[in-house]
């Protein structure tokens, strides 16, 4: 009986022993948890401290130096815009054509250009010769647009293109809709008529680029039908002009 005694004693001494050491197993975790989280939060609160700083010296930074930088972007905005823009001078040299018919032929010739002191004179042209395979069997009405830029003496092409004041074009029997100039009529198969263009009196060329480039772009439609023309370039001819479609 007393050996039973002593055995349930020794029990409940281990239960007890075991129930001290879950307790303070929990207080353990609890004081870690406690620390975590408040490690955690500071670690949050340096790293916003942190950024709301590094972006106060950013801004600072960019605002203290905001003229350069704008100086800057123009800077490097204006050399991008000039050689894409001499690039594209480059690619677009000669004068262009486009040409439409309905079954029949026609090609425009634009001539190279006659140049006396600043003057540039072209001749387009409803190009037949009668014969071959580019000679044009239609009428046509014809249109046409010019694209001028300051050069200098090695061709190279000035990024802002002259004032309307600093180049005269002068053509004859023809009306302007917008930005071309129609012949008014018909031009038959190896009709053509001249495009002048020239410096004023006015000019203020750029310093080293005094020199005009001059492209004419001409468009030609067969004369018949006249609505074909009419429908395409947006324009009215009522027989003696083109004018404005209403």
């Amino acid at each position: 009986m007393a050996e039973n005694l002593e055995l349930e004693q020794e029990i409940v001494n281990q239960v007890k022993k075991t129930s001290g050491k879950k307790k303070k197993s929990k207080k353990k975790k609890k004081v870690g948890g406690i620390v975590f989280t408040v490690f955690m939060l500071l670690y949050i609160a340096a790293a916003v401290f942190g950024i709301n700083f590094g972006l106060k010296f950013l801004w600072n930074y960019i605002k203290s130096r905001l003229p350069l930088l704008l100086l800057a972007f123009c800077i490097v905005t204006c050399a991008v815009a000039s050689m894409v823009y001499a690039k594209y001078v480059d690619d677009n040299q000669g004068n262009a054509s486009i040409n439409i018919t309905t079954g029949g032929k026609l090609t425009l010739d634009v001539s190279d250009p006659v140049i006396t002191g600043n003057n540039y004179e072209y001749k387009i042209t409803n190009a037949s010769d009668g014969s071959g395979t580019d000679s044009s069997n239609v009428t046509a009405y014809i249109r046409f647009a010019v694209v001028v830029n300051w050069q200098d003496s090695e061709g190279n092409m000035w990024a802002v293109p002259p004032k309307v004041s600093d180049y005269r074009i002068a053509v004859t029997d023809c009306s302007t809709v917008g930005d071309y100039y129609y012949y008014n009529g018909i031009r038959n198969p190896g009709d053509s008529f001249t495009v002048s263009v020239a410096l004023t009196a006015e000019a203020n060329p750029p310093a080293g680029f005094d020199k005009l480039h001059v492209q004419i772009v001409a468009e030609g439609i067969q004369s018949v039908p006249l609505s074909a023309a009419e429908t395409a370039w947006k324009a009215t001819f009522n027989g003696s002009t083109w004018v404005e479609k209403s």
